[in-house]
C-alpha cells in the first residue's frame, strides 16, 4: 500500500532546531524516521513565520507546505491533497519535534492499518512521541465533506497533539478505528517526548542522556517498551520543572474549613509584598516557561489589595496561567480580572487564561455553614457569585466540593446539579478528595480512591508551594517544612531540594511522612 509522510512543524515547538541529541535536532530525528518509513514521498507542514527556519532544516530532504494559519479543517484538506498527489492510498502522521519516533511501533500501525482495513489507526498506552498516527486517504476526503455540515465545528478546532483524533471523535463510531496497544499502560507517568516545551524537552534530553551509546546512535530503534519501564525509575524523567505553582499571595481567608489543621498558616501573617510577587511571577516564567499560578495557597487572594496587578503580570507571559479559589469575589472584581483576561495574548500552556473556582463544599446552606465556618446565609451569597463570574468566564468557573463523610451524601445532588449544562457553571465543576495532612487529622475520605500500585508523588515532580512571606514548603501538605526561600534563593536551587525523596521513591522507599500520605496519586495540572 503506498503511504505519504507528513510531520507538523508547529510555530510552538520551539526547541525543534535545539542539537541536543549528540548534536542533531529533534527535526532531524523525526525526519531520519519519516524517510525510513520508505513513502512516496515525506512532506512537512509549517507555519508560514517559521518557514524560513524548516526550510533550513529541511534541507531539501522533503517538501514543504506552509500555511499562515493552521486548523483542523485545513490540515485535513492538505493531507488530503498530499495523498492525491503522491498516489498514496494512506498519510501517516506526526509532529517535527518528536526525536524518539519508533520504527517498530510505526511498523506494527501500518500492519494493523491494512490487515483490518482500518480508517484511522493510532497506538495506545505509550508514552507521546514514541508512535504516528495512520489516516485512510479516503477517509481524508470524507471528512473534507463534512466540514460544511456536521464536522464544521471541530474542523474549526486549533492544530493540538491530539487533532486528528478529536476530529473524528466527533462520530466515532462512523469510522472504523484499530489501536495498537502497549504491553502495559504508561499514560498514567504523562510523559511528553517531544520538544514543544521546556518540561518536555529536559525529559528529553534526560532520556536521551541515560541511552547506551549503542542506542543513541539510532533513536528510532529503541526498544519502546524497555525504556518506558527504565524512564519510571529517572528522576531526572519523572521531574523536570514545576508546572504547577501554589502561592500564598494572601493568608486571609473569609472561612477556615475544618478539613484544614488548625496550625496551619492561615489567617497568620501579612500579604505577599507585591513587588516581590511581581518579581517572583518573572522567575517563575523564566523556570518552567510553561505553568498554571494558583494564588490561593492557604488563602484567599481576593484580599490582596494588588491582586488585579499580579494577575496582569502573569498574564503578560504567554505560557502562563492564572488560577484562583475563592468563597466569594465581587463583580467589580471579577469585571477587573475579565478586562485583564481580554487584553492578554491566547496561552500557549493549553490552559485558559484565568481559571476560577468558587468553594461551596455542600448542596445545602446547613452543611456549607458546618463545613465552612460560616452563616447559612454566605451559601446562597456563594451561589450567586458562581453565577456571577461565570457570566465574565464562562469556560473556566468552577463550583467547588471536598469530598467527606460529613458532605458525602450531598454529593450526587451536587454533581447532577453543576453538571448540567443549563446551570451557572455551563457544566463546570471540581470535586476533590479529602487530604488528611500525612495522616495529621481523622480520616474523613468516604472512599478509598488510590491506585493498587503505588506512584512517585506528583506533587513532589510538578508543584512549588510558596508562602506569603517567600518560605516554599517541602509539599502543600508539610508547610512548615521549608526547604528555601524565593526571595533568598533561585527556583532552581529550592527545586532540587526533594530530588532525594524523588529518587528514593523511585525505589519504593518513603520518608515517614510520605509514607502517611495518600496525596501522591493526585495531581493540579
Amino acid at each position: 500500500m503506498k503511504t505519504v509522510t507528513i510531520l507538523f512543524a508547529h510555530k510552538n515547538a520551539k526547541y525543534m532546531a535545539e542539537p541536543c541529541f549528540g548534536g542533531v535536532s529533534a527535526f532531524e530525528k523525526a525526519l531520519d524516521w519519516a524517510h525510513s518509513n520508505k513513502s512516496e514521498k515525506v512532506i512537512v507542514f509549517s507555519f508560514d513565520e517559521n518557514k524560513s527556519l524548516v526550510e533550513k532544516l529541511l534541507s531539501g530532504r522533503g517538501e514543504l507546505v506552509s500555511s499562515p494559519e493552521w486548523k483542523a479543517g485545513n490540515l485535513v484538506v492538505e493531507m488530503k491533497n498530499a495523498a492525491e498527489k503522491t498516489g498514496a492510498e494512506s498519510v501517516i502522521f506526526a509532529w517535527a519535534d518528536c526525536p524518539f519516533l519508533n520504527r517498530s511501533i510505526t511498523s506494527e500501525i501500518i500492519t494493523s492499518h491494512n490487515e483490518f482495513l482500518s480508517e484511522y489507526t493510532f497506538a495506545d498506552g505509550y508514552s507521546y512521541g514514541f508512535a504516528p498516527e495512520m489516516i485512510d486517504a479516503g477517509t481524508l476526503g470524507i471528512l473534507t465533506g463534512l466540514f460544511a455540515s456536521t464536522f464544521k465545528k471541530a474542523s474549526e478546532a486549533e492544530i493540538t497533539r491530539t487533532a486528528l483524533y478529536d476530529l473524528l471523535k466527533t462520530d466515532i463510531n462512523a469510522f472504523e478505528v484499530e489501536t495498537v496497544l502497549a504491553d502495559d499502560d504508561y499514560r498514567l507517568f504523562r510523559y511528553s517526548f517531544d520538544t514543544g516545551k521546556k518540561e518536555n524537552l529536559l525529559q528529553c534530553k534526560a532520556l536521551y542522556e541515560s541511552l547506551s551509546e549503542a542506542e543513541k546512535k539510532d533513536l528510532q530503534s529503541l526498544d519502546a517498551e524497555a525504556v518506558s519501564v527504565r524512564c519510571t525509575k529517572n528522576q531526572n524523567i519523572l521531574k523536570t520543572v514545576p508546572g504547577y505553582y501554589n502561592i500564598q499571595l494572601s493568608p486571609v481567608s473569609s472561612s477556615k474549613p475544618d478539613y484544614v489543621p488548625s496550625d496551619a498558616p492561615l489567617n497568620q501573617g501579612e500579604n505577599m509584598d507585591t513587588e516581590k510577587a511581581l518579581l517572583l511571577i518573572e522567575q517563575i516564567a523564566a523556570f518552567s516557561e510553561n505553568a498554571v499560578v494558583n494564588l490561593s495557597y492557604l488563602g484567599d487572594p481576593v484580599n490582596h489589595p494588588d491582586l488585579v496587578r499580579i494577575v496582569e503580570k502573569i498574564l503578560s507571559f504567554t505560557g502562563l496561567s492564572v488560577f484562583i479559589e475563592t468563597d466569594y469575589m465581587s463583580e467589580n472584581l471579577a469585571s477587573e480580572l475579565k478586562a485583564v483576561s481580554d487584553s492578554a495574548l491566547e496561552r500557549t500552556n493549553g490552559y485558559e487564561k484565568i481559571m476560577i473556582s468558587i468553594n461551596l463544599d455542600a448542596a445545602s446552606s446547613g452543611t456549607y455553614a458546618k463545613l465552612r465556618g460560616k452563616s447559612e446565609g454566605d451559601f446562597e451569597k456563594a451561589l450567586s457569585c458562581v453565577a456571577k463570574v461565570s457570566d465574565l468566564f464562562p469556560e473556566s468557573t468552577y463550583p467547588q466540593f471536598t469530598r467527606l463523610n460529613e458532605n458525602e451524601g450531598e454529593l450526587e445532588t451536587f454533581y447532577r446539579y453543576w453538571n448540567e449544562k443549563s446551570n451557572p457553571s455551563k457544566g463546570n465543576l471540581i470535586i476533590q478528595k479529602y487530604n488528611s495532612f500525612c495522616k495529621t487529622l481523622p480520616d474523613r475520605k468516604p472512599a478509598d480512591l488510590s491506585p493498587v500500585e503505588r506512584n512517585v508523588c506528583w506533587h513532589l515532580r510538578r508543584d512549588m508551594n510558596i508562602l506569603s512571606n517567600g518560605d516554599v514548603t517541602f509539599c502543600h501538605c508539610l508547610y512548615k517544612k521549608v526547604t528555601g526561600n524565593v526571595f533568598e534563593k533561585t527556583l532552581s536551587e529550592i527545586w532540587k531540594e526533594t530530588e532525594e525523596e524523588i529518587k528514593n521513591q523511585t525505589e519504593n522507599k518513603y520518608c515517614k511522612n510520605c509514607g502517611d500520605c495518600d496525596e501522591y496519586y493526585t495531581f493540579n495540572f
